[in-house]
């Protein structure tokens, strides 16, 4: 029996490549065995320092091109939330979702929130929305979003990433072994799933 590879990603809620490889992730999960955890990661942190005009504008001139690869690779049409936005409320919530089980689906619903419903996910009632379709409690977890545990969780994510030297949304860790940066084809994710599960039935 084949083992479960854990894949760890580094990703921001505001980030298109991030949610392109959201779609993907989903895909390669249909077809290999893989467990998949959402770690925290901020382009521009709110408490960051201020990002220039002309980089911002930058970005925003690149990102029909990332919504074209998503609308070719999976079919979406993007309608993105507002520019800018401070994710650090999701990433949060992210962390409370995990505490029950719920992850998944409220990363798939954070995910699907911002960028295809153009919905403001720094608002707490639209996270606890989302939350609910998850299967939590909404009263429960607005309250939970103000817990230091999880907000900590959410630090000890950021510290991590920036010890290890993580510069690109999305960053990819495959059983701890391999880490790759942004976003991945789903043959490329594939082939190393592959590998991986080859390497541990030699081990067998």
């Amino acid at each position: 029996m084949l083992e479960t590879v854990p894949i760890e990603i580094w990703s921001d809620y505001a980030c298109p490549w991030c949610f392109l490889t959201a779609q993907t992730l989903q895909k390669l999960a249909q077809s290999h065995p893989v467990a998949i955890r959402w770690r925290a990661f901020e382009l521009r942190p709110k408490d960051g320092p201020p990002v220039p005009a002309e980089y911002l504008a930058k970005v925003q001139a690149k990102r029909p091109k990332v919504y074209n690869l998503i609308h070719q690779q999976h079919g979406l049409v993007i309608n993105p939330g507002p520019f800018g936005i401070d994710s650090r409320p999701a990433h949060i919530g992210a962390k409370v979702a995990a505490s029950v089980g719920c992850s998944l689906a409220y990363h798939a619903g954070v995910m699907h929130a911002y960028w295809l419903d153009a919905q403001t996910i720094d608002h707490e009632h639209v996270l606890a929305n989302i939350a609910a379709a998850a299967g939590m409690e909404q009263e429960w977890f607005l309250d939970a979003l103000t817990h230091p545990r999880f907000q900590q969780a959410v630090l000890d994510d950021l510290t991590y990433a920036r010890q290890q030297g993580f510069r690109t949304a999305p960053t990819l860790i495959f059983a701890n072994q391999f880490v790759a940066s942004g976003a991945q084809s789903l043959a490329s994710l594939q082939q190393i799933i592959e590998q991986i599960l080859t390497k541990q039935m030699e081990k067998a």
